[in-house]
């Protein structure tokens, strides 16, 4: 019931920073780079919850762009390792086929449970996104390997006996989307 006043060091300070979406979605639509990948802090899905409220303004924000351009959105923040997938449906229309990719990768400074109770409800309230695989309480990295027009992410692992020993516990193919995105 209540309209918060941003704090003044939330709000954007010069023009750079009032044109941080224009400036990303020129410099995607002008690549020709032939993987284009968006790496960010913050996630645009996760099942952490804490930051539900950003991360909707961040989709809010950066969805047209990343639909368009982009072949994977790469995020930390969470301290927990995701995949998840959005279908683009909200820019490019009910059955564009080309979702989304975003990899979270934060579990190497800090471990974080999944708040499955949120999850849940995201899964049920936003079908425009999908998990593929998450996993909190773990320390891990994501390891990404590109052939050609396809691409593998490996979820890694070290236990928390102090080991140090790495096992992949999943793996995700998938296809470069900025070659088939029809605007």
């Amino acid at each position: 019931t209540e309209v918060k006043e941003p704090e003044p060091w939330t709000v954007p300070q010069n023009d750079a920073e009032k044109n941080m979406v224009a400036w990303l979605d020129n410099a995607m639509k002008q690549s020709d780079a032939r993987w284009k990948l968006v790496v960010a802090h913050h996630p645009i899905w996760s099942t952490g919850g804490t930051k539900f409220t950003q991360a909707t303004a961040l989709r809010e924000m950066l969805m047209p762009t990343l639909c368009r351009y982009a072949d994977v959105y790469f995020a930390g923040h969470e301290h927990t390792l995701e995949l998840h997938e959005d279908s683009c449906e909200s820019v490019l229309g009910e059955g564009s086929n080309l979702p989304l990719l975003e990899i979270i990768s934060g579990a190497a400074g800090k471990q974080r449970g999944v708040n499955t109770a949120f999850k849940a409800y995201q899964d049920k309230h936003h079908p425009e996104t999908k998990s593929i695989w998450v996993k909190g309480m773990t320390w891990g990295f994501a390891h990404i390997q590109f052939d050609g027009d396809s691409a593998t992410v490996n979820m890694v692992t070290t236990p928390n006996d102090g080991s140090a020993t790495t096992e992949t516990v999943f793996s995700h193919t998938f296809e470069r989307r900025s070659n088939r995105v029809i605007l």
